[in-house]
């Protein structure tokens, strides 16, 4: 039974929830147009006011104004610094647009995560071009100067951004540092960084769907003249005689890949097939999933396409025999898939752990991409020291090595704000970066880097009161060269700035599984300038993803049927909709 809509509210509320929930479900203006929709609302309560598409045209902007107002009053009571992330995204009509969202650690020590714009792009995608797009977004929510860090993706225009904001915000006498404040999206090299492996195995995901502009510029410049040479590198290591066969076992790995596309094809396209799929696998006690195709936008599309091939080898296996028409995979194949998503299933795991917009990824990143190289420096070595190694465990050796000299070029770029995340989690702090052989090499170096901005903040906001002087009578001349401590140690300041960092590296640390964030929220009195520290530099993301969530949207709300929008009405739908679908709806948005 339907419950009967409540209206006591007044007149005004009601129309506000009826506007956002328009801007929620990503409905036309003119849903309420039609006799057929207002008689069903009418049903209910012939009161409800329903807006026409004019009427509801300008209660969005009203309601958007409103709650963007309400997001400027939340950032500017903020005290501590705010971390970004930005990203480009053309829809339909090829029109580009910059999605930007701010993260940060309120009082409450609180991850706060939301989009703050939705811009059209002024021309051309270059570096200058975000950089004033970015400035005017963030002076206008009055935080340009309070930067803590920018994460991209590895684009070329975005090392231009970042070194055009610097200028930009060099003439509001504000600091920015393009290096240690430009952060990469560590998704987006674990991408390229895949791409290359499956490149080397010629497996080229389906081109069922066009890229981006933005998804092909990739690389940076300099990385594209490296790639020229490296290309031609990946043979190097193989002997003349030997280099038809190991053509011919890459062929075969992209065949198997291929031949499961093309099944998997099939059994989308027909209804009768699909439905005897899911009889074998209750045969079988096989969860049932369907068939999916992969992108060549999105490498785990593959992994994903392949992994549910995987589970289900058994059924398709069975479903081969019974339909001639269907190519079977042979046993020998499924074993090649099972070591390919064994090292795929890794990137993605490490891709799921760092592309969170709900807890702290910075820390485990650094973490998470040591761990992955050595699982690939471990997986080459194991097949090099097999006795009796094929063509295909070559293929594979060389395809580890090729991954992972990607992820080393740009892991080496990024700043070491990265690595003192690792000892502002409470967690782990210097002691555990001795754990392990990657994190030893960091030890001292990030000890020393952690110290350095430790010092930046002590200066800025240390208020020692034993060092706050009385106000002292006038002295006479006479007694002005007396000095009665002339026997006693005065302590230095260095020493004084030291006793927090020693105390807190020295001090137990908590288990694995303690939330970061409250750990801080509680200790925060007895590490006063590093925890300053950490509720700057842990809202940090990992990832652009945050902004990257904001295209799928998009893509819901400017459609073929629904191209014709303005640019204003776009941003305002999609900054409602996020606004309200974000942890801060009831500040933001005044709806409970």
């Amino acid at each position: 039974m339907i419950n009967q809509i409540d209206v006591s509210e007044n007149k005004c509320t009601t129309e506000r929830r009826i506007v956002t929930w328009l801007c929620f479900k990503n409905l036309p203006k003119s849903f309420f147009d039609d006799r057929e929709t207002q008689n069903f609302f009418a049903f209910f309560n012939k009161n409800i006011p329903v807006p026409s598409k004019n009427q509801a045209n300008i209660m969005i902007k009203e309601e958007f104004k409103k709650m963007q107002k309400n997001v400027k009053n939340l950032l500017e009571k903020n005290k501590s610094k705010f971390a970004f992330t930005i990203d480009a995204w053309s829809g339909k009509t090829r029109k580009s647009y910059y999605g930007v969202t701010v993260h940060y650690i309120d009082k409450n020590w609180t991850l706060n995560s939301f989009a703050i714009d939705f811009s059209p792009s002024k021309g051309k995608h270059s570096g200058l071009d975000i950089a004033h797009t970015f400035y005017e977004i963030a002076k206008f929510y009055n935080i340009h100067d309070k930067i803590a860090g920018i994460t991209v993706d590895n684009a070329a225009a975005n090392i231009k951004f970042t070194s055009e904001l610097s200028k930009i915000l060099k003439n509001d006498k504000i600091d920015f540092d393009p290096d240690d404040q430009h952060f990469r999206c560590l998704a987006h090299v674990l991408n390229l960084s895949v791409q290359d492996i499956l490149k080397l195995m010629e497996v080229e995901c389906y081109d069922g769907e066009n890229c981006s502009d933005e998804e092909e510029e990739e690389e940076e410049e300099e990385e594209e003249k490296e790639e020229e040479v490296d290309d031609d590198d990946d043979l190097d290591n193989i002997p003349d005689y030997e280099i038809e066969d190991f053509e011919s076992k890459q062929k075969f790995i992209s065949n198997v890949v291929n031949k499961i596309r093309k099944l998997l094809k099939k059994i989308r396209n027909s209804e009768k097939i699909s439905l005897r799929l899911e009889a074998c696998c209750k045969v079988f006690d096989i969860k049932y999933k369907v068939p999916l195709s992969d992108s060549k936008t999105r490498w785990n599309s593959t992994f994903d396409m392949l992994n549910n091939a995987y589970q289900m080898k058994d059924a398709l296996d069975q479903l081969c025999k019974t339909y001639d028409t269907l190519t079977c995979v042979e046993p020998s194949e499924w074993i090649l898939v099972g070591r390919l998503l064994e090292f795929l299933g890794d990137y993605k795991r490490v891709s799921e752990r760092i592309s969170g917009e709900k807890y702290v990824t910075l820390p485990g990143a650094v973490i998470a991409f040591n761990c992955l190289l050595d699982r690939l420096e471990k997986k080459s070595f194991e097949l090099d020291e097999q006795e009796h190694l094929n063509e295909i465990d070559r293929i594979l050796i060389l395809a580890f090595q090729k991954g992972r000299d990607k992820l080393i070029n740009h892991y080496q770029k990024c700043n070491w704000i990265y690595c003192i995340s690792l000892i502002l989690d409470p967690r782990s702090k210097a002691i555990g970066l001795q754990k392990t052989g990657w994190s030893r090499e960091l030890h001292d170096e990030t000890l020393d880097k952690f110290k350095s901005v430790f010092k930046i903040y002590y200066d800025k906001y240390f208020i020692d009161d034993c060092t706050e002087e009385p106000a002292l009578k006038k002295c006479r001349k006479s007694e002005e060269d007396l000095d009665f401590d002339i026997l006693f140690v005065k302590p230095k300041k260095s020493i004084v700035w030291m006793n927090e960092i020693n105390k807190y590296l020295e001090d137990p640390r908590p288990d694995s599984d303690t939330d970061i964030l409250l750990w801080w929220k509680l200790h925060a009195n007895e590490y006063p300038i590093i925890a300053r520290m950490a509720r700057d530099i842990l809202c940090i993301p990992a990832t652009s993803v945050p902004a990257e969530r904001l295209f799928s949207e998009a893509s819901l709300v400017l459609t073929k049927t629904r191209c014709s929008l303005k640019d204003d009405s776009l941003r305002e739908l999609i900054c409602i909709n996020r606004w309200m679908r974000s942890n801060n709806r009831e500040e933001i948005c005044e709806i409970k």
